[in-house]
């Protein structure tokens, strides 16, 4: 792989990696205004991804030099994509379970 491409990969990785979070403030206050979930719910569900997002980062640090590195990213995006694409099932408990898995690839 050449150079350029590395840095091409590793930028667009960056970019679809931080637009999970990045965009977070933005669906915690759609979901409310939309009549999804209450403000409370929504401030849970923000604070959960969050979490998860740590706990992700800290597995993947923990079992990053026994798993190949692009293995672990694959798997990471599959989940964050698994978990985004849950999240647009209009009922609040798939919103639920979409946004933690998003936030345990999102974390990989």
């Amino acid at each position: 792989m050449s150079r350029r491409s590395i840095s091409f990969t590793l930028a667009v990785a960056n970019a679809v990696g931080f637009s999970g979070t990045t965009a977070l403030p933005l669906w915690l206050a759609s979901l409310p205004a939309e009549k999804l979930v209450s403000p409370g719910l929504a401030g849970l569900l923000g604070s959960g991804e969050i979490l998860l997002i740590a706990v992700a980062v800290m597995a993947a640090s923990t079992f990053g030099g026994r798993i190949p590195v692009r293995r672990l990213a694959t798997a990471a995006a599959l989940l964050a994509l698994l978990g985004d694409l849950l999240s647009l099932v209009p009922h609040p408990a798939a919103l639920v379970v979409g946004r933690l898995v998003a936030g345990l690839g999102t974390g990989a």
